[in-house]
C-alpha cells in the first residue's frame, strides 16, 4: 500500500530510481529469493508473554535490531527529506545513518533527530575533501576510538538488503546478524506519507518482528539463532 501511494506522490524518474536495481533488477530478485529459501521453526511451550526486542550496537542499547539504512538524496522522495526520517527515527528510537549525498546538512540531520547519526562516508580521491567530511561528521564519529577498544575484535554485522517484512529481520537475526538496515520501505513511506509514513513502516516492522519470536518461541534477540531455521519447503 505504502509503494502505491508512493507512486502516485514521487516523480517517475525518482520513483523509478528507487523500484528497480541493476542488471535487470537481478540483485533485487535474490534478495528476495534467499530470504524465501528460509522458514522459521515454529515452538510452544515457551513463556512469550513479554518480548525482548532490544540490541546493543558499538556500546549503545536500541529497542529494536531496525536501522534506517543510507539513502541518499531523500528529498527527491519527499520535500522535508532527511529531516523526516530524522524525526521519525527520534520518535521510535532507530538508529539512522546519513548518507554522505545526503540532500540535507549532517548539522540540521543531527539537530532533528536530538543526537549525532551515523554517517556513511563516501572517500574521494582529495584527501582535503574526505578531511572536511570528517570534519563536520566528528559529532557522529568523536567516540570511534573508545567503540573500536570497546568491541574487542568483534565487529556487529549489519544485513542490508531485501528486507521486507518481520520474518526477513528475524531469519537474518538466525543467521548471525547484529541489527538489519532498511532502506526502500521507509522510503515508500517517506513519499507516500512524510514523516508519519516512515514511523508507520517502522511500527510494523517492529511489530511483525514481535509476532515471528513469539511463533518461535523466542522471548529475546539473544534466542534467536540459527537452529530456529530450516529449508522452505518447495513449491
Amino acid at each position: 500500500m505504502g509503494r502505491l501511494r508512493a507512486r502516485g506522490k514521487i516523480p517517475p524518474a525518482h520513483f523509478a530510481y528507487l523500484a528497480t536495481g541493476v542488471d535487470d533488477d537481478a540483485t533485487l530478485r535474490a534478495n528476495r529469493e534467499g530470504f524465501a529459501r528460509i522458514a522459521i521453526r515454529v515452538r510452544r511451550l515457551v513463556d512469550v508473554s513479554r518480548i525482548d526486542t532490544s540490541v546493543t550496537l558499538l556500546g549503545t542499547s536500541w529497542p529494536t535490531p531496525i536501522v534506517l539504512a543510507p539513502v541518499g538524496s531523500q528529498a527527491a522522495f519527499h520535500p522535508d527529506g532527511e529531516t523526516a526520517t530524522a524525526k521519525a527515527a527520534r520518535a521510535k528510537r532507530h538508529l539512522q545513518i546519513l548518507s554522505t549525498v545526503s540532500s540535507t546538512a549532517i548539522e540540521d540531520v543531527n539537530a532533528a533527530r536530538g543526537e549525532p547519526v551515523w554517517y556513511q562516508l563516501y572517500p574521494t580521491e582529495q584527501w582535503s575533501v574526505t578531511q572536511g567530511l570528517v570534519a563536520r561528521g566528528r559529532a557522529s564519529i568523536e567516540s570511534l576510538p573508545e567503540v573500536v577498544e570497546g568491541v574487542k575484535g568483534r565487529v556487529p554485522v549489519l544485513v542490508d538488503g531485501g528486507i521486507r517484512r518481520g520474518t526477513d529481520i528475524f531469519k537474518a537475526l538466525a543467521l548471525g546478524a547484529t541489527a538489519v538496515a532498511i532502506g526502500r520501505p521507509y522510503i515508500w513511506g517517506l513519499g507516500a506519507f512524510g514523516q508519519e509514513g516512515v514511523e508507520t513502516v517502522l511500527e510494523i516492522l517492529h511489530r511483525e518482528l514481535i509476532t515471528a519470536m513469539r511463533h518461535a518461541g523466542t522471548p529475546r534477540v539473544a534466542n534467536v539463532t540459527r537452529s530456529y531455521l530450516a529449508d522452505a519447503p518447495r513449491r
